[in-house]
C-alpha cells in the first residue's frame, strides 16, 4: 500500500511520467491504491490481435507468453543500437540473465542460480510499455535497400540465436556482445 505513495511521487518527480508497475502477485495489492491517486498508469494492451487492443486492465503481466515479447523487443532495441544501457548494476545482471530449455524443449529466461533478475524485468518492461506509448516509436524507417541489408543482418543474428538455443548456454550479455 505503502509503495503505491513511492511511485506516485517518483512520477510526479519525473514530470507525470507513466508507471508500468508489474501486477505479478503483490503488485496486484498496489493497483488499487495507485490507481486512486494517480492517473498515468500503463494500460494493458491485447497486443495478439491484428489491431491492439486497450483493455480495461493497468500495468504489466509478466507470463509465459508475455515474457518473449519483452524479450523480443529489447535484444531488436539493443542489436539496433537504438538504446544505450547505462547502468553497470543493470549490465550485471544482464549477464546472468541466461536462457534454459527444459527437457520437454521449452525456452525460458530467468536469472542464473544464486543471481537476481529485476533490473532486467523492470527495464525491459520499460521499454515494452514507452513502445506500446510511442506506438512502435522506437522503429525506424529505412529505404527499401535498407531493409533487405537488414534483414540479410537479422538472418545473421537469428542463426547466432538459435546456436545460443542449442548449445544452453548463453546469457543475454554475451549474446548482446556477440551481436554488437
Amino acid at each position: 500500500y505503502e509503495f503505491a505513495d513511492v511511485l506516485a511521487t517518483i512520477g510526479r518527480f519525473y514530470n507525470n511520467a507513466q508507471l508500468g508497475p508489474e501486477i505479478n502477485e503483490y503488485g496486484h495489492a498496489l493497483i488499487p491504491r495507485l490507481n486512486e491517486i494517480y492517473p498515468y498508469i500503463y494500460i494493458w494492451r491485447q497486443d495478439d490481435r491484428a489491431v491492439p487492443k486497450l483493455t480495461n486492465y493497468i500495468g504489466w503481466e509478466t507470463k509465459v507468453h508475455t515474457k518473449p515479447r519483452l524479450i523480443s523487443l529489447a535484444r531488436h532495441l539493443v542489436w539496433n543500437r537504438k538504446v544505450e544501457i547505462h547502468s553497470p548494476e543493470l549490465l550485471d545482471e544482464m549477464g546472468f540473465f541466461v536462457q534454459s530449455v527444459s527437457d520437454a524443449g521449452y525456452v525460458s529466461y530467468e536469472a542464473a542460480p544464486g543471481h537476481h533478475d529485476d533490473r532486467v524485468l523492470a527495464w525491459m518492461i520499460s521499454v515494452k510499455i514507452s513502445n506500446d506509448e510511442s506506438f512502435g516509436g522506437h522503429a525506424i524507417e529505412v529505404s527499401n535497400r535498407g531493409v533487405e541489408a537488414q534483414q540479410r543482418n537479422d538472418s545473421m543474428k537469428s542463426d547466432t540465436e538459435w546456436a545460443g538455443i542449442r548449445d544452453r548456454k548463453n546469457s543475454v550479455i554475451d549474446e548482446i556482445r556477440d551481436w554488437a
